[in-house]
């Protein structure tokens, strides 16, 4: 699109672009990422008192959930059928 005679272009930086391989991987990597994080939760726990941040727990495991729910959508938007296309994360 030009209005005043300049012209860009768009570029995609290959770490950005995302096909079905790196989605499934990315997945597991959050999922290893919440175990990981729940069980270093449980240690932390067995050692400290019952004063810890509840809040703090909370929001991390729901943006690393929304993140998981991401690559979700989209996983099924390049099974369906577009599979020879990348999404960009």
């Amino acid at each position: 699109m030009a209005i005043d005679g300049s012209k860009f272009r768009a570029v995609a930086s290959a770490k950005r672009i995302m096909g079905e391989r790196k989605v499934a991987e990315e997945a597991v990597r959050i999922d290893q990422q919440i175990a990981a994080y729940l069980a270093n939760l449980d240690s932390i726990d067995a050692s400290e008192p019952a004063d810890s941040d509840a809040e703090q727990t909370a929001a991390a495991l729901k943006a690393l959930r929304a993140r998981r729910t991401d690559l979700d959508a989209l996983a099924a938007r390049l099974k369906g059928g577009r599979s020879d296309q990348s999404c960009r994360r």
